[in-house]
C-alpha cells in the first residue's frame, strides 16, 4: 500500500498510462479516417461547382428545336 502522496500518483500514473496509450490508439484512425473523407468531399463538391458552373453557362445544354413563328401569329402576340 502506498504510504504517501507521491505514492499514491505515481502508482495512479503507472495505471492510467496503458489505458491512455491504449486511448490514443484507438482514437488515431477515425481521426485519420475523418481528415481523408474531407478532403476528398471538398474535391468532389469543387468538381461538382465547376461541373455545374459550365452546365448553366450553356456549354452542356442540348440545343432545343424551337418552332418558327409565322408572321400572323408574331403578329396576333404583339
Amino acid at each position: 500500500m502506498p504510504s504517501t502522496l507521491t505514492d499514491t500518483k505515481n502508482c495512479l500514473d503507472t495505471h492510467l498510462e496503458p489505458v491512455a496509450q491504449i486511448l490514443v490508439s484507438a482514437t488515431t484512425p477515425p481521426l485519420l479516417l475523418g481528415v481523408l473523407v474531407q478532403r476528398q468531399c471538398g474535391q468532389w463538391l469543387e468538381e461538382l461547382g465547376q461541373f455545374s458552373e459550365s452546365f448553366f453557362q450553356g456549354r452542356r445544354l442540348p440545343n432545343l428545336p424551337f418552332p418558327e413563328a409565322d408572321a400572323s401569329e408574331a403578329d396576333e402576340l404583339v
